[in-house]
């Protein structure tokens, strides 16, 4: 029987592992720079397909052209949107909503499954005199960690009074689910 072409010496066998490592290194382009206290990239423990790490800001849009929008109607109007590439499980994202002097409102927020096409209302609030900043979420986003591309659309109504129910989607975050 032929000999296995081992390395001599433990000194060859860390020499051809960290030339394994390099390789790898530069397949998956993980530099050298990269310090290895901190967590870079990792899967989320929580789910099969999607990111823990890093969390990814996610863009919002006005859907209306004016100022601080600003809701009348009594049906919900969508006044905020972001259409993205899931990569996360879950999503949070902080409001400053509220209404004029003797005016009520509400708000909700509507996922949309990029497969179906179907859309959830995954939370909804009341809204008083002044304005309030308020964390919502985290919500899980549907779909698989395809990135497939999911629609957050934050709605407001008036629900009494006369006046104003104000909004802004000050930020959000795609996140892991713990």
């Amino acid at each position: 029987m032929g000999q296995v072409n081992h390395p001599a010496t433990l000194i060859d066998q860390i020499i051809a592992l960290r030339r394994e490592v390099d390789e790898l290194r530069r397949k998956v382009g993980i530099g050298a720079t990269l310090r290895s206290s901190e967590i870079a990239v990792a899967g989320d423990a929580g789910s099969d397909s999607e990111l823990a790490r890093p969390w990814t800001p996610v863009s919002f849009e006005k859907v209306r052209l004016v100022d601080m929008p600003a809701v009348t109607s009594s049906s919900f109007e969508t006044v905020w949107e972001a259409n993205f590439a899931k990569s996360h499980p879950v999503i949070e994202l902080y409001t400053v909503d509220g209404c004029d002097a003797d005016t009520t409102g509400a708000g909700q927020i509507v996922i949309t499954d990029p497969v179906t096409g179907g859309a959830e209302v995954v939370d909804s609030w009341t809204n008083g005199t002044g304005l309030g900043r308020a964390l919502r979420g985290p919500y899980p986003l549907p779909g698989d960690g395809d990135g497939g591309m999911v629609r957050v659309a934050v709605q407001y109504r008036r629900t009494g009074g006369t006046g104003n129910v104000y909004v802004v989607v000050m930020d959000a975050i795609q996140r892991q689910s713990r």
